[in-house]
């Protein structure tokens, strides 16, 4: 006999996954008219995000594509908020290097002694993303692994690059 609470549980999910796969085409034109250049992103963090509060979505108000399009919205807005925020300060031999071509070249090797103690897989997405600025779907389907494992390898390149600096192994 099936369990009745895993039936109610079941029954939501299912009605998301399919108002997901419904709105994949209207969604992700509305992204398009937002932001062209970041459609895939927005549309990844879109599909989390509604996943995540599939709770709150409630099919008595409607069809649902007006929730969906409000968690783009936001997704969008937070995502131009982040780029638009000032970055931290720099070290001070970095903000230094900005006047003094020395001082500057000096921080490139520091940068490139600190990229090659990453391993490979995290070296080369973490250029991918930052120097060439591919997207992180753009660099899962080039090296054939998911996006959430881009995101993975990116997010540990970062904290050891940081992790080095804060401990002068730049040198």
């Amino acid at each position: 006999m099936p369990d009745p609470m895993t039936e109610d549980r079941a029954a939501p999910d299912a009605r998301i996954q399919g108002l997901l796969t419904a709105m994949e085409r209207p969604l992700r034109a509305f992204l398009r008219r937002l932001a062209p250049t970041e459609i895939d992103d927005l549309h990844q963090e879109t599909l989390a995000r509604a996943w995540r509060s599939r709770h709150t979505f409630d099919p008595t108000l409607g069809s649902g594509r007006s929730w969906l399009l409000r968690i783009g919205f936001r997704a969008f807005l937070d995502a131009r908020d982040r780029r638009s925020q000032p970055t931290d300060e720099l070290p001070d031999h970095l903000a230094a290097s900005t006047a003094d071509p020395a001082t500057w070249a000096a921080a490139r090797d520091d940068a490139a002694v600190l990229l090659q103690r990453l391993p490979p897989q995290e070296r080369e997405i973490l250029l991918r993303f930052h120097r060439d600025g591919e997207s992180i779907a753009g660099i899962a389907v080039e090296l054939r692994i998911p996006a959430g494992t881009v995101k993975s390898h990116l997010h540990r390149a970062r904290n050891r690059l940081w992790a080095a600096q804060r401990n002068g192994e730049d040198r």
